[in-house]
């Protein structure tokens, strides 16, 4: 039963944003933005998950809602499923990340702590960092999370002003949830 429910890769990442944040409800807009799916296949997708019984529906606002049943048989198995492959994701995308020359502090956010609606993805500070080692550690990243990754660069400089500046931009990703894979700067750095 189980490899029924993740034998794609939508209703993978759909059952991940569910289990990511088990006591919310998502409207069928909300999971095609965050599992960057088309609506139509999210659809498909939930409906099958509904009639299994692992998502359950109510209404608010005359909007249908989908949430994660927390009562499903299988939610352990399938909670323990998702989190070792979001771990291992995590471990193979820090891997990459830190192949890369010249880094003083790389930071994830957005798509890597479910928070979609963040403006970046991933930040590189570094001086000289090279545009095509990044493009090409990029493509790895997007291969494993099978989604296109926002990001900027920044140098040393540019960064300790635009953060002593309290520049809107940079303290974005430092108030919201994020990861230092890097941090060779003394810069704080929450987890998710």
């Amino acid at each position: 039963m189980l490899e029924n429910l993740l034998n794609t890769k939508p209703k993978k990442k759909i059952l991940s944003v569910f289990f990511a944040h088990p006591k919310r409800s998502f409207s069928l807009q909300e999971l095609h933005t965050i599992a960057e799916v088309s609506t139509r296949v999210a659809g498909e997708a939930v409906r099958e998950l509904v009639r299994s019984e692992v998502l359950s529906t109510g209404t608010k606002s005359r909007q249908r809602l989908f949430r994660v049943n927390t009562r499903f048989s299988l939610y352990q198995e399938l909670e323990d499923l998702l989190s070792s492959d979001a771990k291992r994701d995590y471990d193979q995308v820090s891997k990459i990340l830190k192949k890369l020359p010249n880094a003083k502090l790389v930071i994830v956010s957005g798509v890597f702590t479910m928070q979609p609606n963040l403006p970046l993805d991933l930040l590189v500070v570094g001086d000289n960092i090279s545009r095509i080692r990044l493009t090409s550690l990029l493509k790895e990243v997007e291969k494993i999370t099978g989604m296109e990754i926002v990001y900027a660069v920044m140098s040393v400089e540019e960064y300790e002003y635009r953060r002593l500046m309290s520049d809107r931009f940079v303290r974005d990703i430092l108030d919201y949830p994020h990861l230092a894979i890097i941090n060779h700067l003394k810069t704080k750095s929450r987890s998710k």
